[in-house]
Formats: structure tokens, sequence, C-alpha cells
């Protein structure tokens, strides 16, 4: 249990879950190997992409880019369809 401050210098590996219940501010990429787990809303100030190109958002437009299949299973509202195929009723 540590109830002061923790500075380190370099790699500093844990073994176990490192918990934090308050704001917390990295100055650098971090970096995940396993699953993550969010429980509360995600927000992006820059662009967001999946697997570099998969499923891309352009943080200063809204624009996005899919490259697979999109399916939709419910009710969809477009405003413009400038190219394509349209399959529907």
């Amino acid at each position: 249990t540590l109830c002061s401050r923790l500075r380190g210098n370099g790699a500093t590996p844990l073994s176990s879950t490192f918990a934090v219940t308050g704001a917390t501010t990295l100055s650098s990429t971090l970096a995940v190997t396993g699953a993550t787990t969010l429980s509360s809303t995600t927000r992006s100030v820059g662009n967001f992409d999946v697997n570099t190109d998969k499923f891309t958002v352009d943080a200063g437009t809204g624009n996005t880019a899919v490259a697979g299949t999109l399916d939709v299973s419910g009710t969809t509202t477009l405003s413009n369809v400038s190219s394509g195929t349209w399959q529907g009723t």
C-alpha cells in the first residue's frame, strides 16, 4: 500500500492490478497488449482508427471510412447517397 506519491525513472514492472481512483494523466503513449474494458464514455480529440484503416473517423470532419461491410439492423436515415449500390426498400 502506498499512501503518497510514487515516482519512477525507467520501466516499472507491476505483477498485479494497478488501481487508480482519481484522474490519471499520461504524457506519452499507452500500450495495452491484453483486452481493454472501458466502462464509461470514451472521448477522442484526434482521429480514431481501428487496425490502421479498417474503420476510421476523421476528427476534423467526422467523416468515417469502413473497409468492410457495414451491417445495420435498425432504421437508417441517409441524407445524401452520392455513389455506390443501393439495396433496400
